[in-house]
C-alpha cells in the first residue's frame, strides 16, 4: 500500500505538470509571387509580380518546457492573375520558435514539398514543355501571436517561401544565334491570420510507471 501512496500524491499535482504539447491550427492568407531565375525581395512588389491566395491547417508539437514548436501540416495556394494561374498543394515540415507568454514573438522556417497542378490560361510555351509537378523548397517566417481565451491564440505571420528546384527551363537565344537556357523557379510572399489551439499533454503514464517500481 504504502508504494500507492507517491503514486497519489504525484497524480494529485500533475494538472500542472506538462512535458509536451500539441497545437493544432488553421489560416488563411493573401501575397504576391514572382517567378525567374533568382530571389530578389523588390521583385515581389514589382511589375511582373503575380497575386497568390490561399490557406492550410497544420499540428505542431513541442517536445518540452521549450519554446520551440517542430510543425507539419498541408497548403492550398493558388498564384495567377488575369492571364494565367497554377494551383499547388504543399506540405511543409519546420520549427518555430515563440518566446514570450500573453503575447509569443514568432520566427521559423523549414522546408517544403510541392505540388503544381492545373495550370490555366496563357502560360510560356517552355513552361508547357518542361514543368515540373514536383518542387522542393525552404521557407523562413516570422510574426506574432496572442493568447486571447485559455488554449486558443489568434496570430499573423509572414512567410517567404523559395524553391530550390526547378519549376520549368528556359529556352533563349544569344546575339550569335546559339542557343541557352536557364532554370526557372517560383518564389511566394504571403501574409497569413490564423487561429491555433493547444493542447496540453500530461506525461503521467511513463513517471507513474517509475513510481511503481
Amino acid at each position: 500500500m504504502r508504494r500507492f501512496i507517491p503514486v497519489f500524491i504525484f497524480l494529485s499535482i500533475s494538472g500542472h505538470l506538462y512535458a509536451q504539447n500539441f497545437e493544432f491550427s488553421g489560416e488563411f492568407g493573401y501575397g504576391s509571387t514572382y517567378i525567374n531565375t533568382n530571389i530578389s525581395f523588390k521583385d515581389f512588389f514589382g511589375h511582373s509580380s503575380i497575386n497568390n491566395f490561399g490557406g492550410g491547417i497544420y499540428f505542431a508539437y513541442n517536445p518540452g518546457k521549450t519554446c520551440i514548436f517542430l510543425t507539419s501540416g498541408i497548403k492550398y495556394l493558388l498564384k495567377g492573375d488575369n492571364t494565367y494561374s497554377f494551383n499547388n498543394f504543399r506540405i511543409p515540415l519546420g520549427f518555430h520558435a515563440e518566446p514570450g507568454r500573453k503575447v509569443k514573438y514568432i520566427i521559423g522556417g523549414g522546408v517544403y514539398l510541392n505540388y503544381l497542378f492545373l495550370p490555366k490560361g496563357d502560360i510560356n510555351p517552355d513552361f508547357k514543355k518542361t514543368f515540373r509537378d514536383f518542387q522542393f523548397g525552404g521557407f523562413v517566417d516570422t510574426g506574432l501571436k496572442y493568447n486571447f481565451f485559455s488554449c486558443w491564440n489568434i496570430f499573423l505571420l509572414a512567410q517567404v517561401w523559395f524553391d530550390l528546384s526547378p519549376m520549368y527551363t528556359n529556352e533563349f537565344i544569344f546575339h550569335d544565334g546559339t542557343h541557352g537556357t536557364e532554370v526557372i523557379r517560383s518564389y511566394d510572399l504571403t501574409l497569413n491570420l490564423g487561429f491555433s489551439y493547444l493542447i496540453p499533454v500530461r506525461d503521467t503514464d511513463r513517471l507513474s510507471s517509475c513510481l511503481l517500481h
